[in-house]
């Protein structure tokens, strides 16, 4: 009798002692842990992957993709005009940081951060772009490792463009653009 009691103690003591431990009472993520972000938006798509320093304080690094086609047809075929087609993809990349706030459910965020694009249009010359972000938005932890975000973000840029001009020598411009982004949502899992 003494043994089964013995084993009985063995057994339940762990499960005793894990009961006790306190439970996190918030629903966010808290410090070394990683996030993982799929972003929808009307004009690009793209992933990310978040790293928390802290419940409050999150390093973020995404990266987009884009591509679109259109054709432009002829409005008088028979004297000569031509459909035409253009084709264009879009790669980018950002790095940044998170800060969140509040307690409950809903967490505002804000963010800043630098971004790059590379964008490849048929038939022309790769344009480069560069420059950084801000982001507001705010998170909605439905259970504690999945979230519904949407955002908005103010970007401002400088794009590279890079000719080659009828002379056959090299035309550079340059564009400098402060842009809002129409709000993205953002789906993340926890682990």
């Amino acid at each position: 009798m003494p043994r089964v009691v013995a084993a009985v103690y063995i057994l339940v003591a762990p499960v005793a002692a894990i009961a006790q431990q306190p439970t996190r009472s918030d629903s966010m993520p808290h410090g070394g842990q990683w996030g993982a972000e799929a972003v929808v938006a009307p004009s690009t798509t793209g992933a990310s992957v978040v790293r928390f320093h802290s419940p409050t304080f999150a390093w973020l690094l995404g990266a987009g993709l884009s591509a679109s086609r259109s054709t432009t047809k002829a409005e008088n075929p028979d004297f000569g005009g031509a459909d035409n087609t253009t084709s264009a993809v879009s790669v980018s990349a950002r790095l940044g940081v998170r800060w969140y706030s509040g307690t409950g459910r809903l967490r505002p965020v804000i963010g800043v951060g630098a971004l790059g694009q590379f964008i490849r249009v048929q038939n022309i010359t790769p344009t480069r772009m560069a420059g950084g972000y801000g982001e507001l938005g705010a998170f909605y932890f439905v259970v504690p490792h999945m979230s519904v975000g949407g955002m908005i973000e103010l970007d401002a840029t400088r794009t590279r463009l890079i000719r080659v001009g009828v002379s056959g020598l090299e035309i550079a411009s340059n564009t400098n653009t402060i842009a809002a982004s129409l709000p993205r949502v953002i789906l993340s899992v926890y682990f």
